[in-house]
């Protein structure tokens, strides 16, 4: 599970880096999940998926996010994101 995201701007003139401490989104997170896991398992029953392994897979992708960077070039910028 991510942590931390690293944002670094690059431009012409300059740049700037954002250290965004992700962990604290995953706190404001947890609240909503508590409120809508109902919902998610009326919806998995509904269409016949074990909640279980819903779960599971939803938390692996989550899980498989750490380590990923993101890169987006333009002619006059530039954007890196590094998930840690």
């Amino acid at each position: 599970m991510p942590l931390l995201a690293i944002v670094r701007v690059r431009r012409a003139g300059g740049g700037f880096t954002i250290w965004a401490p992700l962990f604290l989104l995953w706190l404001v997170l947890a609240p909503v999940a508590v409120l809508a896991a109902p919902f998610f398992l009326v919806v998995c029953l509904v269409r016949g998926l074990p909640p279980i392994g819903a779960v599971a897979g939803v938390l692996g992708v989550v899980c498989a996010l750490a380590g990923s960077r993101i890169e987006v070039d333009a002619p006059d910028a530039s954007v890196r994101i590094r998930l840690i």
